[in-house]
């Protein structure tokens, strides 16, 4: 457990990364693939990466006893993603859909889902 924190920023870093190559999956499986229920494998993925960011934030305190930079940012961040990821995520998925779409040579949806 110490080489983890020892080297949080990059598991930060890696768990970013992670997001977009699971969300950027997510949008080509199901709309490229139109497959729905793989899809999900990854929205789920999506989710589970992030959430592991928790734990080694609570470690690293444990390991430290002071509030550090790192977990601050972990903090803000699952913060983050709690208030706005949800939209985010819609937007990024229409916006995923329409290109899709333009790939496949459709007619790229209007709305694709972008909330208002």
């Amino acid at each position: 457990m110490d080489y983890f924190v020892e080297y949080k920023w990059f598991v930060m870093v890696a768990v970013e990364v992670l997001f977009w190559v699971f969300a950027i999956a997510f949008g080509l499986i199901r709309y490229l693939f139109g497959r729905e229920r793989l899809g999900l494998v990854f929205l789920a993925l999506l989710v589970i990466n992030y959430s592991l960011l928790v734990p080694l934030a609570i470690l690293d305190y444990l390991q430290s006893r002071d509030i550090e930079l790192f977990q601050v940012a972990t903090v803000v961040f699952i913060i983050y993603v709690l208030i706005y990821g949800k939209s985010h995520f819609k937007h990024f998925d229409a916006a995923m859909k329409r290109k899709v779409s333009q790939w496949k040579g459709e007619t790229p949806p209007r709305s694709a889902g972008v909330p208002k």
